[in-house]
């Protein structure tokens, strides 16, 4: 859909909504409380109807990207409806104040998933660069820089950031690999000899153990800190177990011998094992590293 010029959809589409009547903090808090109680789409569409201006403001903003800005409206939108869903009047914020975080991730999350063929934030710490990537004053950072101008950037840069081994050198070098063309999992490249290249697929699957050239050393950084603070939840019983089973897969301590250590029997050793098997994986997807988790 051609998304330039005054007389396309997309133009027509921001003249409609900028139409639609706003409500006033008292008719939308009456209206909401309604919907909650009669559960009638009609009054959710209202609600709707009257935010949709903002749902183009932000998506706008995400144009840094080779998205369509119509498709980002249409995520931000599916958002929007959510949000009337759950909003609650009687907290005393307006509708957009709540929605807002509902349509980002909406918009963020059609991003990730379509931006290239390689979902290119499958991590917290990846995220947390993608989320970074899509800041105004980011953007605005890295042109400056480009110029050869000096920026301060503690303003979004924290350091919880750094210690996701976030920097504006490692958020330029993302962009920069973001911003490659997507490679078709079939194409065939051609050398300089004019000998055809293997095709994608087939350098996926040519038997090469790739899981440690894949994963980041973001990607490890972040197992590692999920690994760290999950031992801190476990007691002294749980982490003995965790040090000398777990994580020692190859040459386990047997069960019968922490059952000795804690006078407990085998078959409670085992119990608490699971128990803690169960507690590191959801630490573990918690952080977004549902993917490396062994079956």
């Amino acid at each position: 859909m051609p998304e330039n010029g005054d007389n396309t959809p997309l133009h027509l589409y921001m003249i409609s909504v900028g139409k639609q009547p706003m409500l006033s903090r008292e008719d939308e808090a009456e209206i909401a409380r309604r919907f909650i109680a009669t559960q009638d789409p009609k009054l959710a569409q209202k609600l709707v109807r009257a935010n949709l201006r903002f749902v183009v403001k932000i998506a706008l903003k995400y144009k840094i990207f080779d998205i369509s800005v119509s498709d980002l409206i249409q995520e931000g939108n599916i958002g929007l409806a959510h949000a009337v869903k759950k909003f609650d009047p009687e907290r005393g914020y307006r509708l957009i104040s709540y929605a807002v975080w509902w349509i980002k991730a909406y918009m963020q999350d059609y991003i990730r998933r379509n931006f290239r063929i390689v979902r290119p934030a499958t991590t917290r710490a990846q995220r947390r660069m993608f989320d970074k990537l899509m800041m105004p004053e980011v953007t605005s950072a890295l042109e400056m820089l480009d110029n050869g101008t000096e920026v301060d950037v503690s303003g979004f840069i924290s350091d919880a950031d750094a210690g996701y081994g976030i920097s504006m050198q490692a958020i330029k070098d993302a962009k920069r690999e973001m911003l490659q063309t997507d490679a078709s999992i079939d194409q065939h490249d051609v050398d300089g000899d004019g000998f055809e290249s293997r095709a994608l697929d087939e350098t996926l699957t040519d038997g090469v153990d790739c899981e440690a050239r894949c994963i980041s050393k973001l990607d490890r950084a972040v197992i590692g800190e999920a690994i760290d603070g999950f031992r801190r939840t476990l007691d002294e019983r749980e982490l003995f177990i965790f040090e000398n089973r777990l994580e020692k897969p190859d040459d386990p301590m047997h069960l019968e011998a922490i059952g000795g250590v804690f006078q407990i029997s085998k078959e409670r050793v085992r119990q608490l094992e699971s128990r803690i098997k169960e507690k590191a994986r959801q630490a573990l997807e918690d952080a977004g590293c549902g993917d490396y988790l062994s079956a």
